[in-house]
């Protein structure tokens, strides 16, 4: 079965508080996947603060700064994320995500370089508080934002198959719940990309190559952009938006390679 937009914390019902104070369990995905949204931008750990580069870092020649670690890091090789989007606004501020590994918790973050936080979630450590889930994919473009969550629910240990996403506005403390695949999925053992493009969603799927967009609005499916079927078997992959533009390259093996466009 297939999830679009599953019911999410917008009825009566009063949100339910996760260990982390001043946050709020996010059970519209999975309650077991120990993820939590903040309840106000107060309860976001603190902004990005900058110092100059060390002499390991610093590159000969260009002015560098780094950020300042001032986290209890859970591994000190890994306190930060290597992969950190960055999207350049029209009057030039730049928002970023990152993850913080912290002791117990993780946290993945949007924010502004120079600047407060602006939304953020959170994943409680598997031997804490339930099941492997995690959040490791991520994207920021035309104000949007978009996580792609990887689950246990197919093999029992976490996997890139089925999984599911979750997407909305860079200032949205509790983005929606776009996909979630489950294993009675007839054909949807699929390892899904996701990326944030101001005209929707985009969902890359192996199975059958399809590039599929998604509401940002409603959550609901739109339409396949592009997939094997309309191009003659090609796979596709490397999907980045540009303006009102979708590319992406296309292939068939080693022999034929090209580059597409809608």
């Amino acid at each position: 079965m297939l999830d679009v937009n599953p019911p999410t914390d917008t009825s009566d019902e009063a949100p339910i508080p996760c260990p982390l104070a001043g946050w709020y369990e996010e059970t519209a995905y999975n309650l077991a996947c120990s993820f939590c949204y903040p309840s106000s931008q107060a309860a976001l750990p603190s902004p990005i603060a900058w110092q100059s580069c060390d002499s390991v870092a610093n590159p000969l020649g260009i002015s560098c700064r780094q950020m300042v670690e001032d986290w209890p890091a859970a591994n000190s090789s890994w306190p930060i994320s290597q992969v950190a989007p960055i999207w350049v606004q029209p009057d030039g501020t730049l928002t970023m995500m990152f993850t913080r590994f912290t002791v117990g918790v993780t946290y993945r973050l949007v924010g502004d370089v120079d600047g407060a936080l602006r939304s953020g979630l959170a994943e409680l450590t598997p031997t804490v508080w339930g099941p492997l889930c995690t959040m490791g994919q991520y994207d920021i473009r035309d104000g949007k934002v978009v996580y792609g969550i990887s689950d246990s629910e197919f093999e029992g240990k976490l996997s890139d198959w089925g999984g599911g996403s979750f997407g909305g506005d860079v200032n949205e403390l509790h983005p929606r719940v776009f996909t979630h695949y489950h294993p009675v999925d007839s054909g949807i053992k699929s390892s899904n990309t996701y990326t944030a493009w101001g005209d929707g969603l985009v969902e890359g799927m192996t199975t059958g190559s399809n590039i599929r967009q998604y509401d940002w609005g409603t959550g609901q499916f739109t339409r396949t952009l592009d997939d094997a079927t309309i191009d003659k078997g090609f796979s596709h992959a490397h999907v980045w938006p540009s303006g009102h533009a979708l590319f992406s390259d296309a292939y068939q093996g080693l022999a034929y390679e090209k580059f597409r466009v809608w």
